[in-house]
């Protein structure tokens, strides 16, 4: 199989002359050889007109079955089409099903790499109008893909789908293998009887159209558990009406601040981040939310109830709090709070790298090329024939490419119940870190890695000896090198330090450098007296502890560097998925089986060297 195609296996099979009709795939997990686990996202999935059915993926002539309509329905692909006998292969499956054999069907796909995602173990996804946890191992998830055809096979992959091909002979009908599940039947009649329910069903009663289609309800019947389920609506709106609610948790007078941002303010209040809500949000979203008395998370629940116009007067507690996770208002307060801790702790992280490095851009997850320019760009005087000599550019390339980092967070029904504060304030927080954390480490490991030596001497923008020790003369030395950087052609380019970087042991040293008026020098006599600083205020300290860090290979606790202004000849760099320079975090479903919310964060980023005249190092010998 070529590497950019995929062979999904699928349902059980059953054959006739002429109408067939395929549940391909069920729009879950699969395991698929030499893949593993993989899903599709049918959304992202092209198909043409009409699609063939082959015999067992093999794509000759002979081979060729049928063909069929591909479609996509509730998550799940089927495709509906003609088995057309008269060829081995289309008469050897008909035999096989008549005498019981049992056969299953197959899709295939073609993709690319660069359209497929990795979801880690754990990690849960919407696909398919479904979330879908990863199995031990994770999957791959297929995002943009092709369909070319669908096989019949001897094995498949998902046992969820179900194929149904019925044969006719005379007057005789028999449906040959036939399985009872899922089975989708299509002659007019009762496509007829679909599309009326769904129209009936239309702009609401979603549970009432599934089961009217699930169990074969005549549009009458239908049409009675709608009138039903309408009138049930309006009793209960009369009953809301007619009973007083609670106050609203926003006033309607002018100048009040909108409700879902006093819920949210609310919630910061409740979290103990009172600063940030006031500097998010304002001063008068934050006293409305403080006459909310939210002293709890059930106190957030009731004001999200409020705020949807919801009477929970008769509801339990545990009622209440349910009620309050299918709501708009609270899942979206508390995911922009959860954004807002995240984003104020990820920016509250020290960051040398965000600092001394460029900031680049990138569209999506594939390798990209920039590029630095040198060449001859000094202007020359305008001849009197008023022409202007042309520059030459010469291109020098570095490659960069994001990935993203993530973890979960899910706040549960019993997190709520039980006011579980540290569940939801602290986690987010922990998240933020988390994510400067991870952006520090892989910069700083690159920039120790010193790939292709990148600091050497042959680049002028490496220094080592005895001289080279942090102080006045070796910071001079560096300088000097600094400013002695030339471009291909050996003319000086210019450029300027602007951060002193060190590790902790050499805070102390950097930080008199840069703020100390004068120092203490050293007489040939013996001795010392006070000298003028001439680095006073020039190069800004910016201490890691990364770089001398005794689980990062190639860190030293002399060692020390000199960056220039990335934004003028830029060492290294940081790639951010279409600039996004900060964590999201997001909402997500979450499995049946956990009863709360649940988010996502995430931040997309990729280090890279770029230009070795950006930067220089010293070993720091003493």
């Amino acid at each position: 199989m070529p590497s950019d195609s995929l062979e999904l296996k699928a349902a059980s099979v059953t054959t006739s002359d002429k109408k067939a009709t395929v549940l391909a795939y069920s729009g879950g997990i699969m395991s698929v050889k030499p893949h593993g686990s993989v899903a599709i996202d049918l959304a992202g999935c092209k198909t043409d007109d009409r699609v063939s059915f082959l015999c067992d993926h093999k794509d000759e002539m002979e081979n060729v079955i049928g063909h069929g309509v591909p479609r996509v329905v509730n998550g799940q692909l089927y495709v509906e089409g003609v088995i057309t006998p008269g060829g081995e292969a289309a008469d050897r499956i008909i035999e096989l099903k008549k005498s019981g054999t049992p056969l299953q069907a197959s899709v295939g796909v073609t993709f690319s790499r660069e359209d497929t995602q990795r979801i880690r173990e754990g990690e849960t996804v919407h696909v398919n109008g479904r979330a879908v946890t990863a199995p031990a191992g994770g999957f791959m998830l297929i995002c943009k893909s092709r369909l070319r055809e669908v096989s019949i096979v001897v094995l498949g992959a998902d046992p969820e789908t179900v194929v149904e091909i019925q044969a006719k002979r005379g007057k005789e009908n028999m449906s040959i293998g036939l399985e009872t599940t899922n089975t989708v039947t299509i002659d007019e009649t009762e496509k007829t009887r679909r599309d009326e329910i769904r129209k009936l069903c239309a702009g609401g009663h979603a549970d009432i159209q599934a089961q009217a289609i699930d169990e074969g309800w005549d549009v009458e019947r239908a049409e009675l558990h709608v009138l039903r389920a309408q009138n049930r609506d309006l009793e209960l709106k009369a009953t809301r009406d007619a009973r007083p609610l609670p106050p609203p948790v926003h006033s309607g007078h002018r100048g009040s601040a909108d409700g879902r941002e006093v819920l949210e303010a609310a919630a910061m209040l409740h979290f103990g981040h009172e600063s940030l809500a006031e500097k998010e949000l304002g001063e008068r979203a934050c006293e409305q939310a403080r006459s909310l008395r939210c002293n709890s998370m059930v106190d957030l629940c009731k004001a999200s109830l409020q705020l949807e116009h919801v009477d929970f007067g008769s509801h339990t507690r545990d009622q209440m709090v349910k009620a309050s996770f299918s709501t708009i208002s609270l899942p979206i307060a508390l995911s922009n709070v959860a954004n807002k801790v995240t984003l104020a702790a990820y920016n509250a992280f020290p960051s040398s790298a965000r600092l001394i490095a460029k900031s680049l851009t990138s569209q999506d997850f594939k390798e990209h090329t920039g590029f630095r320019l040198t060449g001859d760009f000094e202007m020359e005087e305008v001849a009197a024939d008023g022409e202007i000599a042309h520059g030459v550019l010469k291109d020098s390339g570095y490659t960069y490419q994001v990935a993203t980092y993530a973890r979960m967070l899910t706040l549960t029904r019993q997190d709520v119940i039980n006011d579980d504060t540290g569940a939801f304030s602290e986690i987010p927080r922990i998240l933020g870190r988390g994510a400067a954390i991870a952006l520090e480490k892989l910069f700083w490991t690159m920039v120790l890695g010193n790939a292709e030596n990148f600091f050497h001497a042959d680049n002028a923008n490496y220094l080592s000896g005895a001289a080279t020790a942090l102080s006045d003369a070796g910071l001079a030395a560096a300088v000097e090198l600094f400013l002695k950087q030339v471009d291909q052609d050996d003319n000086p380019i210019s450029v300027v330090p602007k951060y002193l970087t060190v590790p902790p042991e050499l805070k102390v040293t950097a930080d008199s450098l840069y703020n100390s008026v004068t120092l203490e020098k050293q007489l040939a006599e013996g001795g010392s007296e006070p000298d003028i600083n001439a680095f006073h205020g020039l190069y800004q300290p910016a201490t890691t502890p990364y770089l001398s860090a005794s689980g990062m290979s190639g860190s030293s606790s002399k060692a020390w560097y000199l960056f220039g202004d990335p934004s003028d000849v830029a060492a290294f760099g940081i790639a951010y998925l279409n600039g996004r320079e900060h964590p999201t975090i997001e909402q997500v479903d979450m499995p049946g089986h956990v009863l709360g919310i649940g988010w996502r964060g995430y931040l997309d980023f990729g280090v890279c060297q770029i230009d070795p005249r950006g930067a220089v190092k010293a070993k720091g010998e003493a």
